[in-house]
């Protein structure tokens, strides 16, 4: 009789305890229970359907068919966890840099590119890409919408080297370069930005100038800050050069109407001052011949650098 009852009472706890239990499943539980399963689904699809495959054919193919800018790699891997793509010890053909097919390209040790979800202010797709090679890391957040395209710049430290490599210059530069912006990208093309670039350890090599011996120019500090408006109009609001122990020291600030179609035509009207140290006007006596007659104050001169980018044309102010 008594363990009769004692059956009923534990049924009629259960009873009561039920409702509690199903109240705790509330929506985000619900929802982690959805998702997880969804996980395990696509982890099942991953395993048992040439998936993997298929879409390693679709981006070979799809690399394959850029004829404007050929990529070759060693290596390239595709990740169900997070969705990623990487590809290792990669190569950019000289056309990728403007250079014409033929021309010197740039390597790279790491591309990935990660999609990190999605997003809905406003409605698009999250994008994290990364790249490494010749000592420098770029890192950049992406969010692509319908006709527009955000990112935003971080933990990105570009080398002296990579800088000379880009521009197609023999070694003139030394350091590292930290990068920060955040950009709007429309039809294909920047349309606003905001950026600042610095270091604290730049220099220059010694270089050869018209035969003439430059030597290793200590720079130290570099802060550039400014603003892209209407992929038009570059704003620099200011450009610090060197220290208090720098052999050259120049604060610049200006404006630069772009070229997007010939950079090298854009056309600057930047004004500043700089300091010549002595190492600069030993070095090169022709600088000490330009600065011959003009007023310094503290040492510095006033400047004004105008025309195109290709051409610039300084004038003593």
């Amino acid at each position: 009789m008594s363990e009769n009852m004692s059956r009923k009472e534990e049924k009629a706890q259960g009873a009561a305890l039920s409702p509690a239990i199903y109240r705790a499943l509330d929506a985000r539980t619900a929802l982690k229970a959805a998702l997880a399963g969804a996980a395990v689904f696509l982890a099942a699809l991953w395993a048992s359907v040439p998936v993997k495959d298929m879409l390693l054919g679709a981006v070979e193919s799809r690399m394959a068919s850029m004829q404007g800018c050929p990529v070759a790699y060693d290596d390239l891997g595709l990740f169900l966890l997070p969705p990623r793509v990487e590809l290792t010890r990669v190569s950019l053909d000289g056309s990728c840099l403007g250079r014409g097919g033929g021309g010197e390209g740039l390597s790279l040790d790491l591309v990935e590119l990660r999609f990190t979800g999605l997003g809905f202010l406003p409605l698009g797709m999250n994008f994290a890409a990364r790249a490494r090679g010749h000592g420098s890391e770029v890192n950049v957040q992406s969010s692509l919408s319908l006709g527009e395209q955000r990112a935003r710049v971080t933990r990105t430290r570009i080398s002296a080297g990579l800088i000379n490599d880009l521009a197609g210059l023999d070694p003139v530069l030394s350091g590292n370069i930290d990068v920060e912006a955040s950009l709007s990208i429309r039809d294909g093309r920047p349309r606003e930005a905001r950026f600042r670039a610095s270091s604290d350890d730049l220099s220059t090599l010694r270089i050869d100038v018209q035969g003439i011996g430059v030597p290793r120019l200590a720079i130290g500090t570099l802060d550039v800050r400014g603003t892209l408006d209407d992929g038009r109009t570059l704003n620099i609001e200011r450009a610090d050069i060197g220290d208090a122990q720098a052999d050259v020291v120049g604060r610049f600030k200006g404006t630069v109407a772009l070229d997007q179609l010939n950079p090298p035509a854009s056309t600057a009207d930047i004004e500043g001052s700089f300091f010549p140290g002595d190492k600069l006007t030993t070095a090169i006596p022709l600088v000490g011949l330009l600065l011959r007659g003009k007023t310094a104050e503290d040492g510095f001169y006033r400047l004004r650098l105008s025309g195109p980018l290709g051409a610039l044309q300084p004038e003593f102010l």
